[in-house]
């Protein structure tokens, strides 16, 4: 679970938020049962599997999904541009 911020941290839709703020929303779906802990592991959990499952699934998936890239920086100026995953070899 602690990968989770990690992982998540770095995707563009969870960079505006704090540490704090993850663990409180990632608490919060754990004891809503949207989320389940599992082997290690968070799965959707009952409430949302049974608000989003199946044929819905998708409209939970685009929340939380955004296309790779890559944000193109130096040490000491803005963004010069950003790259997409089939131009990086």
């Amino acid at each position: 679970m602690a990968d989770s911020w990690e992982h998540l941290s770095r995707v563009s839709d969870f960079r505006q938020i704090t540490r704090d703020e993850f663990d409180r929303l990632l608490r919060w779906m754990l004891e809503d049962e949207s989320l389940i802990l599992t082997s290690g592991r968070l799965v959707l959990g009952p409430k949302a599997e049974r608000r989003f499952g199946r044929k819905n699934f998708m409209e939970l998936y685009a929340v939380f999904s955004s296309p790779q890239s890559y944000t193109v920086t130096d040490n000491w100026g803005p963004v010069a541009g950003v790259l997409e995953p089939g131009l990086c070899r």
